[in-house]
């Protein structure tokens, strides 16, 4: 059996399913508290159809916590991008078509440093470690924990990537780092705006999908627990 719950900004909704048939379901209004709405909707659902938590196979958890996180602008972290692009690359800086109010939630956090590749995986200049240093030295001064990495054609070369992202866990261990080869296409602007409010929504997804798992302990569910993303998948 597999039970799938929507947390959503009103309403929470869940299901008991066995196979494709509906077993139970549940709908109650959206309680501030994340954990205790998900138990109240997992004990809702397995009392109606007489189950136990050892029956449960999997949990599907949705939520629109992370959409309206942007939509209303609150409980964004303050964000740095270091973008790996230079000499090349620098005609449009980050968050260069951004509503004001979001890009001022994140804050004025931009580094472009020389590095980066061509289309077919070639570097476009090695990448520039001194200022490297500077930029990261800026983002320590400022207490910054939440950094997206971008280079120029990172789908096709990450190694740009991923050195700068080594580099900052070293400088700053306990940072978020968001690479975003990981989460986007060749498109850079597009890329970098995915892997920038991915890094800037970091220690919110924390906090929630915490909650949804001591949720789930609470009730001695221990079985595959899943998050939807944003195109519907798990």
């Amino acid at each position: 059996m597999r039970i799938g719950i929507d947390v959503g900004g009103t309403h929470t909704d869940a299901v008991l399913m066995d196979g494709m048939d509906i077993v139970s379901s549940h709908k109650a209004l959206t309680s501030s508290d994340v954990r205790q709405g998900i138990m109240e909707a997992l004990d809702a659902v397995m009392l109606d159809a007489h189950v136990t938590a050892t029956a449960i196979d999997a949990v599907m958890i949705g939520t629109t916590h992370f959409t309206n996180a942007v939509i209303e602008r609150k409980e964004l972290c303050p964000t740095a991008i270091i973008r790996a692009c230079l000499p090349t690359g620098s005609g449009l800086p980050p968050k260069c078509d951004w509503p004001e109010d979001v890009a001022a939630a994140l804050g004025d956090h931009s580094y472009m440093i020389g590095g980066g590749h061509l289309f077919n995986g070639k570097e476009i200049a090695p990448l520039d470690e001194s200022a490297l240093d500077l930029a990261i030295d800026d983002i320590v001064q400022k207490g910054i924990k939440s950094i997206a990495v971008a280079a120029a054609f990172s789908p096709a070369n990450a190694d740009h990537e991923l050195a700068i992202a080594k580099y900052l866990s070293q400088r700053i261990p306990d940072a978020n780092i968001t690479v975003s080869h990981e989460i986007g296409r060749l498109g850079i602007l597009e890329r970098e705006n995915a892997a920038l409010l991915n890094a800037a929504l970091g220690k919110l997804a924390h906090r929630v999908v915490s909650n949804m798992q001591a949720a789930l302990g609470e009730r001695k569910i221990h079985c595959p627990f899943y998050v939807s993303q944003n195109d519907g998948t798990l």
